[in-house]
């Protein structure tokens, strides 16, 4: 094993600096897992700026927003002819139908709120993994350039 001017061989300290740049990585991983996780977990909101990262955003947004708008209407002409005939017994069961689909509704777009969510902050950590692994790409390739062409010519 070549040995270097200070007695730790040079592949001792090739192996000790890629072990701390391994670690370093795995641990970044683990922290952006964590976060990711935690993100969609309490349903955060990403930035203004990142919702720009993905095309379908405003396109799911004006689309769930136009069908609450077209559902909202359609729910007060139902709800008009329900006050017509709440008078009798099938007037109360059809209400209590309308008011049991009005809540799976509710549901429903909460839910579709939710995978959008889910959409948006999968391409943004996605964006920042891309960037992560970049970085301890080029961190490694400068260590090993001079680890082998730097230190071994002094």
């Amino acid at each position: 094993m070549p040995k270097s001017a200070e007695g730790l061989p040079l592949l001792g300290k090739f192996i000790l600096g890629e072990l701390i740049v391994c670690a370093s990585a795995v641990t970044s991983t683990v922290v952006l897992m964590y976060v990711h996780r935690q993100m969609i977990k309490r349903r955060c909101t990403p930035p203004f700026r990142w919702n720009a990262l993905t095309s379908l955003i405003k396109y799911h947004n004006s689309s769930i927003e136009s069908n609450e708008r077209s559902i909202l209407a359609d729910r007060r002409k139902l709800a008009n002819k329900l006050d017509n005939a709440i008078g009798d017994l099938q007037g109360m069961i059809l209400k209590s139908c309308v008011e049991h689909l009005n809540s799976m509704k509710s549901q429903f777009w909460r839910f579709q709120r939710d995978i959008l969510l889910h959409d948006v902050w999968n391409a943004v950590f996605e964006y920042v993994d891309i960037i992560l692994l970049l970085f301890f790409f080029s961190i490694n390739a400068v260590f090993s350039f001079i680890m082998f062409a730097i230190v071994p010519g002094e």
